[in-house]
């Protein structure tokens, strides 16, 4: 109890020395006043007393940590010199603050009133400007004002000398638009006319279109008809042929001759005559489907005459389906060089009908050369077999292939 007293009596000691040692040093709160020209000024005088006060309580307080200790007494001294050169600092630039300040505000003095004299000048200016403008736009008003009465009265004064050719004018006008109204009256029945003409040659192009289309779905349905039938007859004289080349193979000394007319029929008879009358029918309709399509472009030319340019695909499209046609001809008829194998075929077929019809019947000798020329049979059927389905001509075959075919259809018979 006796220590907290004493360290309260000293509390109060050092409260009341450090009294004493502000009001020495002039720094008491109560007389403190601030009476300097500007703030600046002011703050300054602050800064001054503020350090005054930091100077007394270090130096209190280094003299007493000093009793104790020398060395924290030195520490203190060294904290305490760096604060007061950076104190020392602050005033100097408060005061170069201020001097800019001061020179930033001369500079936007003198720019002000510059630009105060700047505006009256203008202001001046544009007074005298505006002036001018009035006198210019007066002059400017009274010289249109005499032009314009100049002008009325020359206007009033051929109102009195063209007042009779007003009358005149209107009757004019008046023909003038009869005329006009006539003339848009025959215009609209010359449009009407062509519009009716157009649509009626539309609705005939139309309706030749419809025939055209119509035709060429016919033409197309009735050549894969025929197509599928060709290729139907081919592939059978193709299988035919086979099993005959195989008989030959198999049994050299017996010839299936009921085959072998079967096959020499395909050229002749019903089937010739139905081929022939497909192709006739397809033609037909290519015929007509090429006039009306040749009438049709015909009347649909350019302006200037010309041909329409579906002209010349039109043509190579007739100009190919007559070479189709062609080549289905050749197949049908037998013009690919199967004529002339068909021919030997016949022939060596009307032999073994004479041999195997003779009292005799056949001799030994007459089945040796029989047998000799089965061979041959067999290269015929198998050129045969190449040449179904294609459209080679017997001009486009060699010499040797065609003497080869004659040798064959006319070697003496074996009786």
């Amino acid at each position: 109890m006796g220590t907290i007293d004493i360290k309260v009596s000293e509390v109060l000691q050092l409260m009341m020395v450090m009294d004493n040692m502000l009001k020495e040093a002039g720094v008491d709160e109560v007389d403190l006043k601030m009476e300097g020209p500007t703030q600046i000024h002011n703050l300054l005088s602050l800064l001054k007393t503020e350090q005054n006060i930091y100077n007394i309580v270090f130096h209190e307080l280094i003299r007493q940590v000093s009793v104790d200790c020398a060395e924290r007494g030195q520490l203190l001294g060294k904290i305490r010199q760096r604060y007061v050169m950076l104190l020392n600092k602050i005033p100097q630039q408060v005061m170069s603050l201020y001097e800019d300040l001061l020179a930033q505000r001369a500079l936007d003095r003198s720019l002000t009133e510059e630009i105060i004299i700047f505006k009256n000048s203008i202001g001046e200016l544009t007074r005298s400007v505006e002036l001018s403008q009035v006198r210019e736009h007066d002059l400017r008003v009274s010289k249109d004002a005499k032009q314009a009465q100049a002008e009325l009265a020359r206007a009033l004064e051929d109102a009195k000398k063209n007042a009779n050719l007003s009358e005149e004018y209107r009757e004019l006008y008046e023909l003038q638009r009869n005329r006009l109204e006539k003339h848009m009256v025959h215009l609209t029945e010359e449009r009407d006319l062509w519009s009716s003409a157009t649509y009626r040659l539309a609705r005939k192009g139309t309706a030749d279109l419809s025939k055209i289309q119509e035709t060429t779905e016919t033409w197309r349905w009735h050549m894969a008809r025929f197509d599928k039938e060709v290729q139907r007859n081919e592939e059978s004289s193709k299988e035919k042929l086979r099993i005959i080349r195989g008989d030959l193979e198999k049994w050299l000394c017996h010839f299936q001759q009921k085959m072998v007319n079967e096959e020499l029929q395909q050229f002749e008879g019903s089937l010739l005559l139905n081929s022939q009358e497909s192709l006739k029918t397809a033609a037909k309709l290519q015929k007509n489907w090429f006039q009306m399509t040749h009438k049709l472009l015909q009347r649909h030319r350019s302006m200037d005459g010309k041909e329409a340019p579906e002209q010349k695909a039109m043509e190579e499209v007739n100009n190919k389906v007559f070479v189709l046609c062609e080549h289905y001809r050749r197949r049908v008829e037998g013009e690919n060089v199967l004529m002339s194998i068909s021919g030997g075929l016949e022939n060596w077929s009307l032999q073994l009908s004479t041999l195997k019809l003779a009292p005799y019947g056949i001799r030994e000798s007459e089945w040796m050369n029989t047998y000799q020329l089965i061979p041959e049979w067999i290269t015929l059927t198998d050129k045969a077999l190449e040449l179904i389905g294609s459209t080679s001509t017997e001009n486009e075959s060699t010499t040797n292939q065609d003497e080869k075919y004659d040798r064959y259809s006319k070697r003496d018979p074996v009786y």
